[in-house]
């Protein structure tokens, strides 16, 4: 039987990756845009005195991703499916870590994440 040809998702010219920590959500009643600002700390480690302080730091937006009424829901369908899934992997995870630790899944001393 002959193998079936892959095909692949093209990256555009202007493809980026970017790590956020927090997304901000605005949308327009009027003409169905959807707004998602994606946001990352920008951290500072400051030096007082010649000795290091403690971090300072705000949130700075990193993308922008603006998106019609359609994509916004079928996203909120898609990150809610894949939500589930990723909890009922890690919940089975951790009951196999429970049950090779001996641990009761009522104790909260073992965390994932």
């Amino acid at each position: 039987m002959k193998e079936k040809e892959k095909k692949y998702v093209k990256k555009s010219d202007n493809y980026g990756e970017t790590f956020a920590t927090h997304a901000a959500i605005f949308f327009s009643p009027y003409d169905g845009i959807f707004v998602i600002d994606f946001l990352k700390p920008e951290l500072r480690l400051p030096v007082v005195d010649e000795r290091i302080a403690p971090y300072e730091g705000e949130l700075e937006i990193a993308t922008r991703v603006v998106m019609t009424y359609p994509s916004a829901k079928r996203l909120l369908e898609l990150l809610a499916t894949n939500v589930e899934k990723y909890e009922e992997t890690v919940r089975k995870e951790l009951q196999k870590m429970q049950k090779r630790t001996g641990q009761h899944e009522d104790n909260q001393s073992l965390y994932v994440g």
